[in-house]
């Protein structure tokens, strides 16, 4: 149950974030590019974390991980496609932690929430003038969180299928920041 409280938790910072968009739409775009690098230098700072926990097949998953999405990046074209990438692996990454270790599991959740906080402001601020209910958008991301936060802590108990998923991750969510550069 705890990972249930922990990733609803981390879920409603997204929410937090679209709440400070309503407020700061002006700011948030007068400051996109500054915003992006810090949500960029996040989502760096949670690849390293996932690739530190286990070292084994490192390489290899990460380049398998990065490209999966890029293939899937430039075969969907979609534009959210990184966005729900991320949301899904960080879930599961949440819950694979949650079976290592309690206090890593809270850091990265930590890590995630400030994470939420900037991407929800940013999916605010470019939904609100488009007359969009932007509670709607961002709470479609963090049910994935909170669905595959719950899978992977369940599902992905054997220390071989941890070490490659968070390794892909990591790969992944490398490729999508670098996709993002772009």
């Amino acid at each position: 149950m705890e990972i249930i409280l922990v990733s609803i938790i981390v879920a409603i910072a997204s929410s937090i974030g679209g709440l400070i968009a309503i407020y700061t739409k002006k700011e948030i775009k007068q400051y996109n590019k500054w915003i992006k690098y810090s949500e960029l230098f996040i989502s760096s700072i949670l690849a390293i974390l996932m690739i530190t926990i286990y070292k084994a097949w490192t390489i290899s998953f990460l380049v398998i991980g990065a490209i999966f999405t890029i293939s899937l990046s430039n075969f969907l074209l979609h534009i959210h496609l990184s966005r729900y990438i991320q949301t899904f692996l960080f879930g599961l990454a949440l819950g694979i932690f949650f079976n290592i270790s309690r206090e890593t599991a809270l850091a990265f959740g930590a890590i995630v929430a400030v994470y939420n906080l900037i991407k929800g402001s940013m999916i605010g601020a470019h939904f609100i003038p488009k007359r969009k209910n932007i509670f709607k958008k961002i709470g479609n991301f963090q049910a994935i969180f909170i669905l595959t936060a719950i899978v992977g802590y369940y599902f992905i108990t054997a220390p071989v299928y941890q070490a490659a998923t968070l390794n892909f991750a990591a790969g992944a969510v490398i490729a999508t920041i670098f996709g993002s550069l772009r």
